[in-house]
């Protein structure tokens, strides 16, 4: 059985969408960075699309090592916690 290869933070292009539970994280800009240290690190600049509400741009800084999909996991999970506050305007 095939693992499934990790969506690692630098090979992230945007236009890219995952999907998670009905949602869709769309990558807008991906621009690297280095830290303080000198280690690959990626800025992703993203949108949550939820039916007919796209969000404001967020970012997301990770390792460019780092897999993607466990961070959009945690996003979408983040939003659905917050979704009817957000959605409430």
């Amino acid at each position: 059985m095939a693992t499934e290869r990790p969506a690692f933070a630098d090979e992230r292009k945007p236009g890219e969408k995952f999907f998670e539970k009905n949602i869709t994280f769309q990558i807008v800009e991906v621009i690297p960075l280095k830290d303080f240290m000198g280690r690959q690190m990626v800025q992703i600049a993203y949108r949550i699309i939820d039916g007919d509400y796209t969000s404001p741009v967020a970012h997301l800084f990770l390792y460019a090592d780092e897999d993607v999909k466990f961070w959009v996991r945690q996003v979408v999970n983040n939003y659905l916690s917050a979704k009817e506050s957000i959605l409430r305007r």
